[in-house]
Order: structure tokens, then sequence, then C-alpha cells
């Protein structure tokens, strides 16, 4: 028996109208849940809730949360979410050739319900942060203007934008401990939270250094070379693993323990970051600040327990 004749089975079919493959995967990319999937994307979950669990942990008593911790923590949560969906919306160009992938190159979200998802995240901040405190609107509306002014301008100076992140998020834990009236008593792992976040935002310019050259932004590692970025990275991880020491008082048990972990990972990136060739250091120290941010919240959780 030979093969079917394919023309005639095809002649058989009824005939549907052509869509032309371009419209096919623009309706795809529209579609309920892809967009869905983008905005989660675009929200970062791993960040944007660790940022939210540090100032959850900076609120914790043996006693439980004080009363405004939830309405504060959203706030957060829509303030560091409205921090990363501007952030895309400011770096599209870049993006092209950095990052194709994400939701707004894609087309999956348009760069209009971007527009519309910020105007939203930022009332939302807003009206909750009136719920914690008659004051909050303030805060929230500075740090939504710090967060504006890091996508439109020092994200492209060398080390402005990346310390001033690792500032925001060291404030997630000092904002937590002012919930419960002690805003000085996190002072120090509040530190150690900047140097760490400052150091992965340091890194990441290592990755775009094609798309940032193109457009002109001035990043570490556009400027000063990824290699430079790298040192920096393993610097602050360095720096941030001795503060440990220093902040974190000779402790027994769990907690102890919790320290010694933490502060042996941060060196163990620190020396990869110098020992490892540029091609593996930047993705290894990558995926090692993701997961360090699981094992910081773990350590910081069971020395606030």
């Amino acid at each position: 028996m030979g093969l079917p004749d394919v023309e005639h089975l095809n002649s058989a079919r009824p005939r549907v109208d052509h869509v032309h493959p371009t419209d096919r995967n623009e309706m795809t990319a529209r579609s309920p849940m892809a967009q869905l999937k983008g905005w989660v994307y675009l929200s970062r979950p791993s960040n944007s809730l660790a940022a939210t669990a540090l100032l959850l942990l900076g609120a914790w008593t043996p006693t439980g949360w004080p009363s405004p911790t939830l309405w504060a923590a959203l706030s957060l949560w829509c303030l560091t979410v409205f921090g990363y969906v501007i952030n895309d919306l400011y770096d599209l160009p870049a993006d092209r050739i950095n990052k194709p992938h994400r939701p707004l190159v894609t087309g999956i979200v348009s760069p209009a319900a971007a527009r519309r998802g910020i105007i939203l995240l930022a009332g939302s901040a807003i009206l909750t942060a009136r719920t914690v405190i008659w004051w909050g609107p303030l805060i929230a509306v500075t740090v939504l203007a710090a967060l504006w002014g890091y996508s439109a301008w020092a994200k492209h100076r060398p080390l402005v934008g990346n310390i001033l992140i690792g500032g925001l998020a060291g404030a997630a834990l000092i904002a937590g401990s002012w919930l419960r009236n002690a805003p000085f008593d996190l002072l120090g792992p509040a530190t150690v939270v900047a140097l760490f976040i400052t150091g992965r935002e340091i890194l990441k310019t290592a990755e775009d250094v094609p798309g940032d050259r193109l457009m002109g932004t001035r990043t570490v590692a556009a400027c000063w070379g990824p290699h430079t970025a790298v040192r920096l990275y393993g610097l602050c991880l360095g720096f941030a693993a001795g503060l440990t020491l220093l902040v974190w008082p000779n402790v027994t048990s769990h907690a102890g323990l919790a320290r010694n972990v933490w502060t042996g990972y941060l060196l163990l990136l620190a020396i990869l970051a110098w020992r490892l060739p540029l091609e593996r250091a930047v993705p290894w120290g990558l995926r090692g600040t993701k997961v360090g941010y699981g094992v910081g919240l773990l350590a910081l959780a069971v020395a606030r327990g």
C-alpha cells in the first residue's frame, strides 16, 4: 500500500479562512490567560513577595503582628510591583535586545495596559498607606517618586540606582520594626539586606550590556565593564557577610545555626564571583542571589522567632 493521496484528503475537507501567523500569534498573546501570566511576570512575585516578607518579619512580635501590618504589607507590595512595571516601561527599547521574552516586548501586555496598571497600583498603595497612619500617603508618594526617578534617571548612572534599590529593600525591614514602635531595632540587619540587594542590582547590569550600550545607558557594567560589576557584587556580599557577624551577636541553638548558614552562603557567593570566569560568574551569581532571598528570609525568620 502506498501513502494516502494527501491532495485528495485536503480537497475533501471544508475550507476555512486563512489566518496569518502574525495574527494568530497576536490573538494567542492577547488571550486572557496569556495576559494574566504576563501580569504575573511583570509583578515579579519572587521579588515583590520577598520584599513584603521583609516588612512582615520586621513587624513580628511574640504575640503576633500589630494591627495595621496587613495594610502596610499590601501597600508595600503595590509599591514594589509599581516599581517593576514602570521600570519595564522605561526599559522597553533595551529589553527588545536584552530580554525579548518579557511581556511588554512580546505584546502579551500592551504598554497602554501597563500604564493603566501603574496608576491603579499607585492609587492602591496610597490608599492602603492611609489606613496604616494618617501621613502614610506622604511616605507612599515619596517611595513612588523614588521608584519613578530610579527608572527615569538613577538607574542610568553607575551605582546610583543600584544603591537606591538596595536602600529601599533595607527600608522595608525598618518599616516593619517601626510598626512595632522599634524603628532602630533592625538597623543592622537592614544594612545587610541593603548590601545584598545592591550587589545583586550591580550584577544584573553585567547581563544587560548589549542593550544598555546601544541605548546609551550608563550602568556599572556598561561603563566599567562586566568584570568590574562582578567584582563589586562579590565585595558587597563579602561586606554583608562580615556585617552579619557584627550585628548578629553570638548565639546558640537554631538562631546561631541560621546566622552561620547565611554568613557562609554569602561568603560562598562572594568567592565564586571572584574565582569563576565571567561567563559562569554572572549566571551563577544571579541564580545564587535568587536562592539567597529564601536563605536570608529563613535565617531572619529563625532569628526573629
